[in-house]
């Protein structure tokens, strides 16, 4: 579900978000930044992985903004769950930590986007917009600065990928497993692990969270060119 128009008076419908986060007191100050922006709502909040999958059941928010660190069902199994439920859903996963492995397996689970919990009120408002329109925003873990791939790149651009390496990092990128992978390519899952293993050594870089930036950086992804450039 995404933000729409009406067409009666071209007046936008809020963005319907759901917070979901264990601490009362970052809720808080969510909603209120929620509720400073005109063109968003909060539709419902959750403070565990169980309740948020429920009430995403009950109030079908257009994003949710999702804690990975959450008691009992962790925010990416819940993610995961109420994507299945709604494909439609737009997550954006938040966390206190920065390691890349966090934002990966976001993106693995299938969130449209990731924030450091340290993120500023406009960031968050900005990713919100971003992912609601459809697009996908990662933050500072992994777009941080205006976009440039990882130094570990330089001396091996893209242009040695083959088409097909280059598809492999797209779809890598979004998040598809290598079995998904293979059934999209119509390839042995063997074949793909190959294609992965020789666009890793090109590009010098093995961290999934940084192919996906360069993948981002370089177009093969699709993502917000205001956010990119911010």
């Amino acid at each position: 579900m995404t933000a729409s128009t009406t067409a009666s008076d071209e007046v936008p419908v809020p963005i319907r978000v759901m917070l979901v986060d264990d601490h009362p007191l970052f809720r808080e100050g969510l909603r209120g930044l929620i509720e400073n922006e005109s063109d968003m709502s909060v539709v419902g909040e959750a403070s565990t992985g169980r309740e948020a999958i429920s009430l995403a059941r009950t109030h079908n928010p257009d994003v949710v903004l999702m804690d990975i660190g959450l008691p009992g069902l962790d925010g990416l199994s819940a993610a995961r769950a109420i994507l299945g439920d709604d494909p439609a859903v737009r997550v954006i996963t938040l966390t206190g930590s920065p390691e890349e492995a966090y934002a990966a397996e976001s993106l693995r689970v299938g969130a449209a986007g990731f924030l450091l919990k340290g993120s500023t009120y406009t960031e968050v408002a900005r990713a919100i917009r971003v992912v609601a329109q459809g697009g996908r925003y990662l933050g500072d873990a992994l777009s941080a600065s205006p976009c440039q791939p990882p130094a570990a790149a330089a001396d091996a651009p893209l242009c040695a990928l083959t088409e097909r390496e280059r598809d492999v990092l797209r779809m890598m990128a979004e998040g598809m497993t290598t079995k998904e992978i293979s059934g999209r390519l119509g390839i042995g899952c063997k074949t793909v692990e190959t294609h992965q293993r020789r666009l890793k050594a090109k590009l010098g870089i093995a961290n999934l969270a940084r192919l996906t930036r360069l993948a981002v950086c370089a177009g093969l992804v699709p993502l917000d060119p205001k956010a990119a450039g911010s």
